[in-house]
C-alpha cells in the first residue's frame, strides 16, 4: 500500500491523455500486494511527477516576482527562496529514488 496525498489518477488521465489504470495489469502478484496496481509509470510515479511540476511553477513565480521591486513581493520572494532553494529540492529526489527504481523497473 502507497501513501498518495493526492488522487492523481485523474489528473494524469487528463494531462497525458492514458487509459485509466486498471488497463495496465500489474507485474505480478508480489507487486500488486505493494501498492504497485499498474505496469505504466506515469501511474505509478504519478504523484511525485504532479510536485515535480509543482515545484517547476514555483521556481518559475521566484524568478518572475524576483524582477519586482515592490515590498510585499520582496517577502514573498523571500519566501519562496527559502522554500524551493534550502534542500528542498534534494530531499526530494533522495525520498523518491526508491519508488522511481520500482517503478522503472515494473515499466521494463
Amino acid at each position: 500500500m502507497t501513501v498518495d496525498p493526492v488522487q492523481s489518477d485523474f489528473i494524469l488521465v487528463s494531462i497525458y491523455h492514458l487509459e485509466s489504470s486498471d488497463k495496465y495489469p500489474p507485474y505480478n502478484d508480489r507487486f500488486d500486494f505493494l501498492g504497485y496496481e499498474s505496469s505504466n509509470f506515469i501511474h505509478l510515479i504519478g504523484t511525485p511527477l504532479l510536485f515535480m511540476k509543482f515545484y517547476i511553477f514555483l521556481c518559475l513565480l521566484y524568478l518572475a516576482l524576483s524582477k519586482c521591486k515592490y515590498n510585499f513581493m520582496l517577502k514573498i520572494v523571500e519566501w519562496l527562496r527559502k522554500l524551493l532553494f534550502l534542500a528542498t529540492f534534494y530531499r526530494f529526489f533522495i525520498e523518491m529514488a526508491l519508488e522511481s527504481c520500482f517503478a522503472a523497473i515494473i515499466s521494463i
